[in-house]
């Protein structure tokens, strides 16, 4: 089950404040009730936070509350509702770059923190060596999706057929597959090979070493 996101916030504001004086009071539910009033103008009781927090069934979300979180805690209503939307703030660095390149917030924290680790900064090198090449980048993680996710990927059957530069495709027909056949001699079929979702991720495996041979080579 995915973090909740109003608990996550909570959480590390608290740390944040812990962070800057280890003895300042406890930013507990009670805490944050009392600063979204003086705030945000806006009440929420301490036992409704508690609920959001817990995804307790039939708590009421609304958007005067998803407002109040929203400037309270200068994030996404997006981000907050939808565990899907990855970027988290609406300002700052952070927001900027991952506007800019589509990244997650968590994508950007991790490349941040291996250019500030002196013991992984070198790595960084490797990125950018990569990513310079465009069309072999984007091979790779073409290649990398599939093997990853190849329960998103449906056979189809390309025709010769071109509409505006892309080849034409159908959805095979129910019981058809995708498969090569081994002919003998006389050129008669002896023996069909399915290419299911198993064998292309296989398959860009190979191509995934092969695209990395090239950048080395």
């Amino acid at each position: 089950m995915p973090e909740n996101r109003f608990k996550q916030l909570r959480e590390e504001e608290a740390g944040r404040r812990r962070d800057k004086d280890p003895k300042c009071e406890l930013f507990t539910q009670d805490k944050l009730s009392k600063e979204l009033f003086d705030k945000c103008h806006y009440y929420i009781s301490s036992s409704k936070i508690k609920k959001l927090e817990t995804n307790t069934e039939g708590v009421k979300i609304d958007a005067a509350l998803l407002l109040a979180y929203k400037n309270f805690f200068h994030v996404s209503i997006d981000w907050l509702i939808d565990p899907n939307v990855k970027t988290q703030f609406l300002s700052g660095d952070i927001a900027i770059t991952s506007k800019t390149t589509g990244l997650s917030d968590d994508a950007i924290n991790t490349l941040s923190q291996l250019k500030n680790d002196p013991s992984t900064k070198y790595l960084l090198q490797t990125l950018n060596m990569l990513m310079e090449d465009k069309d072999s980048f984007t091979a790779l993680l073409a290649n990398i999706d599939f093997f990853m996710n190849p329960h998103t990927y449906s056979p189809v059957v390309a025709t010769n057929n071109f509409v505006h530069g892309k080849r034409v495709v159908n959805p095979l027909r129910a019981g058809d597959c995708n498969a090569f056949i081994k002919l003998n001699s006389s050129k008669e079929c002896i023996g069909t090979y399915e290419v299911d979702q198993n064998f292309m991720a296989s398959a860009c495996m190979i191509k995934i070493f092969e695209i990395l041979l090239d950048y080395k080579f």
